[in-house]
């Protein structure tokens, strides 16, 4: 949020809501939460921050684990969807990992 401290991105391993939370400011005060995929998805979710789409804002990036399919959501950075895609086929449950590249 450009206010001079590190964000903290946190995201449930299997067993757990798909609730990804921000922490942020000096004292790591929880800044926001939001659902990445529907709540009874319990497969685990997958976080990445970058510049996603090249207009010098942060997003984030998530992607189902293993169970949940290919699927790979686009936040901005209070949580509203962006854009969401397959990597794989639809059927493919094997999950995906998600980065950002400089």
């Amino acid at each position: 949020n450009k206010d001079g401290y590190a964000e903290i991105f946190l995201s449930p391993m299997k067993g757990s809501r798909p609730v990804v939370k921000i922490y942020g400011g000096k004292g790591y005060f929880l800044q926001g939460e939001f659902l990445a995929y529907a709540e009874s998805f319990l497969g685990g979710v997958n976080v990445a921050v970058g510049d996603y789409d090249g207009d010098s804002e942060y997003e984030i990036i998530t992607g189902a684990d293993s169970g949940g399919g290919p699927h790979v959501r686009i936040f901005d950075i209070h949580g509203s969807l962006e854009d969401q895609f397959f990597a794989h086929s639809s059927n493919y449950r094997g999950g995906v990992r998600v980065g950002i590249m400089p």
